[in-house]
């Protein structure tokens, strides 16, 4: 909750009057964000932000046009009271200096190094009206999200998509790459986005925008540190008293608080130590399913009775969720095949009857290695036979890339080709190549133009440059690196941060604590994962404080039993949405392959490489954003939860 907004005219082109228009236009797009409390119109820039739901907030009528610098947030910064002793001691005095004063004081002391000082989860925007110069940036893992377009001499900027496009001042073009990129991952990886001259900014970085000219300037990046190891003992008792400090400082006593309650060691975890410092018992928030094979309710039961939590839980039923699935897509301004999202709205919305600010269980995954495939990685690199050596040294992969060659049924010879091509790929390619649409199934989906698409722009283009970064590490730290800098941030990120947008609530994250992080960056190999054994410091850390069932517990996810519902329950709408006239002639699929995907899903017979609900989800989502933002079919109400 919570947001913030601008135009910055480089060249002075429009008057007053005009920029006034366009920021309402933006800001009316944004209402679901909150109270628009500040609003500032100079003769180069305009500025809004949207209140937080926490917040220590100028009010409207204190935003002045004759500020020198002027400082907008979106989110919350955890060392203020630190900040504000270091500034000076008149502002020391006043305990309830509001965020943007904050940031005023700190920019003029430590000019643009202002940002290596802060410690939260924000994104923000500061006007130097003396240099006339514009400063945007983020937190080290992009909590709340930031979006910009520089173009015909206009810099607009939006903590949404939607916003930037209502200024109007740039045309609504599609972005041909994002639907191959979109189709690979499920996400689009940043910077780019779906929409031709859209950006996101990095994680860790600020965008200096300056007489025309923008500079990105990183200033802060994840990087292994583990050369000095030390024995176990010291990395659990300092992980320890890193999280506890990390869940000290998200609590705030003035609201009414609660936490994520999965039944996994992640969020079992953060309420395990939550519950030493909350006297009373505080609120955990459940979702589960009829489904037993997804519902986690009893593990979360047995948590909550174990800490001696104040439970509440809630079964989702399949319902009528197309209309969430289209809200969705408009809120997070793109496609989305993580329908993870669909739960996580359901628990956010049961959390805001109770709590206005929630801590969530994410990241540990992508810290130490929580996952299923990583544990399928490690699985090969262990048992690594001389003839996969043999194939993976080969090159036989090449002829995959240079011959039409595809696969899409679950018959002999094409499932002979998905294991051959499989075998052949080295570790690091593994690391990105399976996720949504495979290469051979591509060739089968594809229509002529996405292929040569596929060919020309590769869909790995903005990951290799990371992952050749740490080239040189184990192929489990290049997963990791590649979870981190990527699913995590593009995908992970926005799911939980839009379902708690849409339910007026704040959610805060004790895993991606800033110094916790720099703690992580430090733990060897083996206490991520020891042998098969994934998460191996998490569960060590929290021996005693929470059940064997919870501490070793199958890794199962957030996840909705899609293929039931799809299947049982909106099978027509599914297929009217893909099966559309429209979306055949959009271009990007072969149609009779389209149908084939669709039937082959719907009567039960296919698989991850040949049709799966991933790839339904991502087809669904896809043609839904398009006749959200490119059609204008559909215009989802994002005013209530």
């Amino acid at each position: 909750m919570g947001g913030i907004l601008g135009i910055f005219d480089c060249k002075g082109k429009l008057n007053s009057e005009e920029k006034s228009r366009i920021l309402t236009r933006m800001s009316d797009s944004l209402k679901y964000r909150g109270n628009k409390v500040g609003y500032i119109n100079k003769n180069l820039i305009s500025l809004a932000v949207f209140k937080p739901i926490v917040s220590t907030y100028q009010k409207d009528d204190d935003y002045s046009n004759n500020q020198d610098i002027v400082c907008i947030l979106d989110g919350v910064i955890y060392n203020s009271k630190n900040l504000i002793k270091n500034i000076d001691e008149d502002s020391a005095k006043n305990k309830e200096l509001p965020d943007n004063n904050i940031l005023e004081n700190l920019y003029r002391k430590e000019k643009e190094d202002f940002i290596n000082h802060l410690d939260g989860e924000f994104s923000l925007a500061i006007w130097n009206n003396t240099d006339k110069k514009l400063i945007l940036g983020r937190d080290q893992f992009g909590n709340k999200p930031l979006f910009y377009c520089y173009k015909n001499d206009f810099l607009v900027f939006s903590s949404d998509i939607k916003a930037i496009l209502q200024s109007k001042i740039i045309q609504t073009e599609i972005n041909p790459p994002a639907i191959n990129d979109f189709m690979s991952y499920g996400y689009i990886p940043h910077p780019d986005t779906m929409f031709k001259d859209i950006y996101q900014i990095d994680p860790g970085s600020i965008l200096i925008i300056d007489r025309g000219k923008i500079t990105k300037k990183l200033y802060w990046e994840y990087e292994y540190k583990t050369d000095d190891e030390k024995d176990e003992k010291y990395y659990i008792e300092t992980f320890l008293d890193l999280f506890e400090k990390s869940i000290r400082k998200r609590i705030n006593n003035d609201y009414p608080m609660g936490a994520n309650l999965s039944g996994g060691i992640d969020s079992s975890g953060v309420c395990g130590v939550l519950s030493q410092y909350i006297k009373k018992p505080f609120k955990a928030f459940s979702i589960g399913f009829e489904d037993a094979e997804f519902n986690e309710l009893p593990l979360a039961k047995e948590a909550s009775e174990w800490l001696n939590l104040d439970w509440v839980s809630e079964v989702v039923n399949p319902g009528d969720i197309t209309n969430l699935f289209e809200r969705t897509v408009y809120l997070y301004d793109t496609p989305f095949e993580d329908t993870s999202a669909i739960p996580s709205y359901f628990g956010a919305k049961l959390a805001s009857k109770y709590a206005k600010i929630i801590l969530t269980g994410d990241a540990p995954d992508q810290f130490l290695a929580g996952s299923n495939h990583h544990k399928t990685l490690q699985s090969r690199i262990i048992n690594d036979k001389l003839y996969l050596k043999i194939l993976r040294y080969s090159g036989l992969k090449n002829i995959f890339h240079v011959l039409p060659v595809a696969s899409h049924t679950e018959q002999f010879l094409d499932k002979l080709k998905r294991r051959v091509y499989q075998d052949s790929l080295s570790f690091r390619e593994r690391i990105f190549e399976f996720r949504v649409t495979p290469l051979l199934l591509k060739r089968f989906l594809y229509s002529k133009d996405l292929l040569k698409i596929d060919k020309q722009i590769p869909y790995y283009r903005n990951i290799n440059p990371v992952l050749d970064k740490v080239k040189n590490r184990h192929p489990i730290e290049q997963s990791l690196y590649y979870d981190l800098y990527f699913y995590m941030h593009d995908c992970l990120i926005p799911k939980v941060e839009g379902s708690c947008v849409m339910n007026s609530i704040e959610c805060r994250n004790p895993y991606r604590d800033k110094d916790l992080i720099q703690f992580f960056e430090t733990v060897p190999l083996k206490y991520r994962i020891n042998g098969l054994e994934t998460k191996y410091l998490l569960k060590k850390a929290f021996s005693g404080l929470l059940p064997d069932t919870i501490l070793f517990k199958k890794k199962q996810g957030f996840a909705i039993p899609r293929d039931n519902w799809y299947i049982n329950d909106f099978q027509d709408y599914i297929k009217g949405i893909i099966l559309d006239k429209k979306s055949y002639e959009r271009g990007y699929f072969n149609r009779k392959a389209l149908e084939q995907v669709v039937q082959r899903f719907f009567s039960g017979s296919g698989s991850y490489y040949s049709s799966s609900s991933s790839l339904i989800t991502s087809l669904l989502t896809l043609e839904l954003w398009h006749k959200i933002y490119i059609d204008k079919e559909l215009v989802p109400d994002l005013s209530t939860g």
